[in-house]
C-alpha cells in the first residue's frame, strides 16, 4: 500500500521540520520522516545540551575564582547525575514543542528509516518493523550528520568518544584528549576542564577555531589556557592504541618536527562531522542525487531557495537537500 503527501520530508533536524512546518503552513500535506529524535542532533545531542552543561560549569568556576565570596567555596561540586538529569529534561521539553508543532499543522510524523527508492518514492522502514511506500510530488533531504572519525582511531563509545557520548558519561574522567579545536571540541573540553578533569587538546592547524579569524582564534588560545586547558597547535596524529583502559595517541609537531606522546582515560574525536547521506541509504535504486568528492550532495540553492522553490513546484536539479547533508 502506498501513501500520499504534497511533500515529504527527510530528517527531522532544525533543518527538516522547519521546512515541515513551513510547507504546511502554506497549504501542503506533509510527512516527515525521523528515526531517532525529532530536534535532530542540535537538539538532542549538540547544541542545546551542550550549553547546558556550559553554562552550570561556568556557575561552578565563578563560584571557586570569584574575589568577592567568603566562605568554604572550594568545598562547592557539581552533583553530576542531577546535572545530566536536568540537562535531559530541558532536551525532552524542547522535543516536546517540536512534536506539538507538528501535530498542530497537521504534520505526519512516521518514526523509521527512509530510504529513496526514486525521485518520488520513499520506502521507510518503521519502529515496529513493517515496511511502507510513500509517495511526494517533492521530497526534501535533511538527513544531517554524524561525527567523523580518523582511520587508525575509531569511535568505541566508551574510551574513544564522540560528542554524543561526551555528553552523557556518568562521571567526569580524570584525563581527557581532545582531538580537534574546533566548536565541539573547546566546549567539550571547557566543560570538563571546569570539572576538574585534565584536558589537552591536539589541533592539527596553526591555531584553534580553524576557518575563524586568525586573531580572534589565538587570543582565545590564550583565554583557554589561563583557564587550565592544554592546547597544541601544529600538532599531528599518526598513531591511537588503547593500553590497559587507556588510550595513547603519538604523532609529530609540525612546527619543531619533534615527537608527542599522550596517554588519557579518554579520547574525545572532535575532527568534523559527515553527512548521514550514505547511512541514510540515499542511493538505492533511481535517484538524482549527485554526491561530490567528499560525500557531500550537490545543492545549487540555499536553504530559503530550494523551499521556496519546493512550494512553488518549480523544476529543480536533482533532490533538494539542505543542513548537514549539501556542501557548504
Amino acid at each position: 500500500m502506498e501513501f500520499k503527501k504534497d511533500i515529504a520530508v527527510i530528517g527531522g533536524g532544525p533543518g527538516g521540520y522547519v521546512a515541515a512546518i513551513r510547507a504546511a503552513q502554506l497549504g501542503k500535506t506533509v510527512v516527515l520522516f525521523e528515526r531517532e529524535a525529532v530536534g535532530g542532533t542540535c537538539m538532542n545531542w549538540g547544541c542545546i545540551p551542550t550549553k547546558h552543561l556550559l553554562h552550570q560549569t561556568k556557575i561552578l568556576r565563578e563560584l571557586r575564582t570569584g574575589k568577592t565570596f567568603d566562605g568554604p567555596v572550594g568545598e562547592i561540586v557539581l552533583n553530576w547525575p542531577r546535572v545530566q538529569s536536568e540537562k535531559q529534561k530541558v532536551v525532552d521539553r524542547l522535543v516536546r514543542g517540536v512534536e506539538f508543532l507538528l501535530q498542530r499543522y497537521g504534520i505526519e510524523l512516521v518514526r523509521g528509516s527512509a530510504v529513496l527508492r526514486d525521485e518520488r518514492r520513499i520506502v521507510v522502514r518503521t519502529k515496529k518493523d513493517d515496511e511502507q511506500v510513500w509517495e511526494a510530488a517533492k521530497i526534501i533531504l535533511a538527513s544531517g550528520s554524524r561525527s567523523s572519525e580518523l582511520p587508525f582511531l575509531k569511535i568505541d563509545g566508551t574510551e574513544i568518544l564522540s560528542s554524543t557520548e561526551a555528553l552523557a558519561l556518568a562521571s567526569p574522567p580524570k584525563s581527557l584528549l581532545v582531538v580537534g579545536a574546533g566548536a565541539i571540541g573547546l566546549e567539550m573540553g571547557t566543560i570538563y576542564s571546569r570539572l576538574g578533569t585534565e584536558v589537552t587538546v591536539l589541533e592539527i592547524m596553526p591555531t584553534v577555531l580553524p576557518g575563524c579569524d586568525r586573531e580572534m582564534g589565538q587570543r582565545f588560545e590564550l583565554i583557554l589556557k589561563k583557564q587550565g586547558l592544554k592546547v597544541l597547535t601544529q600538532s599531528r596524529l599518526e598513531s591511537g592504541e588503547r593500553f590497559e583502559g587507556r588510550v595513547v595517541l603519538k604523532g609529530m609537531n609540525l612546527k619543531t618536527n619533534a615527537p608527542f606522546e599522550f596517554t588519557a582515560e579518554k579520547v574525545l574525536l572532535a575532527t568534523g562531522r559527515r553527512p548521514l547521506a550514505e547511512a541514510a541509504g540515499f542511493f538505492e535504486g533511481a535517484h538524482a542525487l549527485i554526491l561530490n568528492a567528499v560525500g557531500h550532495a550537490a545543492a545549487d540553492c540555499t536553504a530559503r531557495a530550494i523551499i521556496h522553490a519546493v512550494l512553488k513546484a518549480r523544476t529543480l536539479a536533482g533532490i533538494p537537500a539542505f543542513g548537514d547533508l549539501p556542501e557548504r
